[in-house]
């Protein structure tokens, strides 16, 4: 009866280790999952803080040179918000046209999914070289 308890406990305690290393390594992976979008989540909070810089430089200057107002400026910001056809504080991205093969592809992509060609666009779509084009 005891050698079957001991065979029990040492099938049990196997088990249990196991279980242990896919538990530590779902963890690792977790962890990894988790350091990846905390960089990605500080690069685009870089990115915005860059781009709000960007736009209060550009409202100065267009003020200084001008005499715009700033209600003139947000006059502005709402129509190009409803070039979407939505008011909802933000820019559709258009799709652009595949030069090889001539089909639309939208911008978040950088190749074409119908021909692979690479030819969409020389800067990366959110920059803001991008944006001013």
């Amino acid at each position: 009866m005891s050698i079957m308890l001991a065979g029990l406990v040492m099938r049990s305690n196997a088990n249990t280790a196991g279980a242990a290393a896919g538990a530590s390594s779902r963890s690792k992976s977790a962890e990894s999952v988790s350091d990846i979008t905390a960089r990605r989540l500080k690069v685009l909070e870089q990115r915005v803080e860059s781009l709000a810089l960007l736009a209060l430089a550009l409202a100065e200057t267009l003020k200084k040179r001008t005499g715009a107002t700033d209600a003139e400026i947000l006059d502005l910001v709402n129509v190009l918000d409803l070039k979407d056809g939505e008011a909802d504080g933000k820019l559709a991205r258009a799709a652009r046209r595949c030069e090889p093969c001539g089909r639309a592809v939208a911008t978040v992509h950088a190749r074409c999914l119908y021909c692979g060609g690479e030819s969409l666009s020389e800067l990366p779509p959110g920059t803001v070289e991008a944006m001013l084009r």
